[in-house]
């Protein structure tokens, strides 16, 4: 034989030379080992069927009663009484009992429910002026009886902070009341924490409501106040929720794209928010990152959030942020100034009315407002320029009632340009104004 031919005879047969009693023990070694698999497999599908028989005696001698069988050995978890173990134990094939309590699981405590403001309902005679005001998930409603000239000072703040999302079911046909002229500024405070509602009635205000904290509570309350004055008494009951303020940020590019990311209390707000993202971008324009988390409180921001993007559509480029439900952001583009004027067109008014709405919505942020010119003229007149550009829009958004301390005019010149100045087109888009959004300092 060949050497060839014994490698082959080797590894077919497992003879690796002349020694026939080692390579008659390895044969015999197979059938003992396959039948070693077998015993083993026979046995434990015995000792699996003993096992199903004994539960099944335990069942139906003892029911209800939970045990765990180890061939016949079982074991009774949970307190029986003794009987039911003596039972157990005179079952055929049963070869000892253990009964092992299992100690009940330590109550949950939940932490007691903060409740949120309940509409309240007044008996009030039509006659005596009143007013509630009630912010529920981003809907205010407004009710009672005031006089027509003071619903119509109301009604243009209302609908900046809260429109579409204002419902109005006031009878008007009374006499002024000397709190009506505190009421618009009243009900722009609002929006510092959750739920709330305020009751005006005989000169008394009653402000209830929920707030995520104490920091925010004191600033509800102390807002209040501080509109009130001496003219009426306030009656505050804010409680604090200890939840986490929603998150969210939005960046919009020239490219007509949009990424949506941040933190909202439940996947509905979410789905709101990318269904009008999606409307005003395209879903395939939307990458969508916001996530959902029950322990984020249900704020007036996120209820906000879906009709900003149809707002802000006109704008090219814009960034907001809401972080520890404080807002901050930027928009640029999409309305421009005429040639070495700093008239406001309807464009930059429409612009204006945009930035003026996330301020009143949010009374902790306030405005860098830059004017820009192109680069046509002299530096200085720029310059000059820019300035009463910057000017033109800070008292537009007081107008809209916005407090100028919150406001600051800064005119930029030529010196930042967004577009080229050698054309025409160029030219009109760096004559503009943008906004840049921070909370105000203390």
């Amino acid at each position: 034989m060949t050497s060839s031919s014994a490698d082959l005879r080797a590894a077919l047969t497992g003879i690796d030379g002349p020694d026939r009693p080692r390579s008659r023990f390895r044969t015999l070694m197979w059938p003992v080992a396959g039948w070693l698999v077998f015993a083993l497999v026979a046995t434990a599908g015995a000792a699996l069927h003993l096992e199903s028989d004994v539960e099944a005696r335990v069942a139906q001698a003892v029911p209800g009663v939970e045990v765990a069988v180890d061939g016949r050995d079982v074991t009774v978890l949970g307190a029986v009484s003794a009987g039911a173990t003596d039972d157990i134990g005179s079952i055929t094939g049963v070869r000892s009992v253990t009964d092992v309590p299992v100690a009940s699981p330590p109550p949950v405590v939940s932490p007691p429910p903060v409740e949120r403001p309940v509409t309240t309902t007044l008996a009030v005679d039509p006659a005596v002026p009143h007013l509630v005001a009630d912010l529920r998930d981003g809907v205010l409603t407004l009710r009672g009886s005031i006089s027509e000239d003071a619903l119509a000072a109301i009604r243009p703040v209302a609908e900046l902070i809260y429109a579409p999302d204002l419902v109005v079911e006031v009878e008007t046909d009374i006499d002024p009341a000397p709190w009506e002229a505190l009421m618009g500024s009243l009900i722009s405070v609002l929006p510092i924490t959750g739920d709330a509602e305020l009751v005006v009635l005989d000169g008394e205000v009653r402000l209830v409501g929920t707030a995520l904290d104490e920091r925010r509570r004191a600033q509800l309350i102390g807002a209040a106040a501080s509109i009130l004055g001496d003219a009426m008494s306030l009656e505050a009951d804010v409680a604090v929720t200890g939840l986490r303020a929603p998150s969210f940020g939005a960046v919009a590019s020239p490219d007509g794209t949009i990424v949506l990311e941040g933190e909202v209390p439940d996947a509905e707000i979410a789905a709101t928010i990318v269904a009008f993202a999606a409307d005003a971008y395209g879903a395939e324009n939307v990458t969508d990152s916001i996530g959902v988390s029950s322990d984020v409180a249900r704020t007036f921001s996120p209820f906000r959030i879906p009709y900003i993007f149809h707002s802000l559509r006109a704008i090219p480029e814009w960034n907001i942020t809401i972080d520890d439900d404080a807002i901050s952001g930027n928009l640029r583009g999409g309305a421009t100034f005429g040639v070495a004027s700093a008239r406001l067109t309807p464009e930059l008014e429409s612009l204006l009315d945009i930035a003026a709405g996330i301020l009143l919505r949010n009374p902790g942020v306030g405005a860098i407002i830059e004017g820009h010119t192109d680069s046509r003229g002299r530096a200085d007149d720029n310059l000059g320029l820019s300035e009463d550009r910057a000017l033109a829009a800070a008292r537009y958004l007081e107008a809209r009632g916005v407090a100028p301390q919150r406001l600051t005019a800064v005119g930029y010149g030529e010196t930042s340009p967004i577009a080229d100045n050698s054309t025409a087109e160029g030219r009109a888009e760096n004559r503009r104004i943008e906004f840049v959004l921070a909370p105000v300092q203390q």
